[in-house]
């Protein structure tokens, strides 16, 4: 699954989607974003909120927070509100030296960073997040050649008014990829099946 991930991620745009439970942060840190820092990528992270993006950082076990730390790993944002293990890796401002850097959406499309400099974004929680809020990443985010989206669009879905809803928005750039173009050449569909958070009888 790791080769045919990294396969599909060399191609562009893939959507990596699972149920709660199926590991898709684990593959995020692990799979997505470790292959791409060994490949020697710069890999810029986004989640719609702050707890989101810490809980990311929270996930990383002892031995890789040391090693991530000397590939160098920055969090970027609000620095009050960030978490203790977050506080470990935060800079003002990224540089060309940070590898990976960690960030919500709303701060990547408000300050004037350098974002173009990134190869790989990933997205996790992309199916709660607006496409608009996606397509500003993307904007600052000019060089970036590859876009891994991270979620489920059978769980939460963007937050908007039902007017809205009923003109055809409320839906995820991630939800619009696997629905509205599943054949679309360089678009990838990853769904995890193994569910590692119940007892085998659930």
């Amino acid at each position: 699954r790791a080769m045919a991930l990294e396969a599909a991620v060399e191609r562009g745009i893939v959507c990596v989607q699972g149920p709660p439970g199926t590991g898709k942060s684990h593959l995020a840190l692990y799979g997505v974003i470790a292959q791409a820092v060994a490949r020697g990528d710069r890999v810029l992270v986004c989640c719609n909120a702050n707890k989101a993006v810490d809980q990311l950082i929270d996930k990383l076990d002892k031995l890789t927070r040391s090693d991530m730390k000397t590939t160098a790993v920055a969090r970027v944002g609000h620095q009050p509100s960030l978490s203790s293990e977050a506080q470990d890796f935060f800079v003002e401002q990224p540089c060309e030296a940070h590898r990976v850097v960690f960030s919500t959406l709303y701060h990547v499309g408000k300050q004037e960073q350098p974002w173009a400099a990134f190869d790989v974004v990933v997205v996790d929680e992309a199916a709660a997040v607006s496409e608009d809020r996606t397509l500003v990443v993307l904007g600052a985010a000019r060089g970036v050649k590859k876009l891994v989206l991270v979620g489920d669009q059978n769980q939460l879905q963007p937050y908007v008014s039902d007017s809205l809803r009923r003109r055809g928005f409320g839906i995820s750039l991630m939800e619009r990829f696997i629905v509205a173009n599943a054949r679309r050449e360089g678009v990838s569909h990853v769904m995890l099946r193994e569910q590692h958070r119940m007892p085998p009888t659930l």
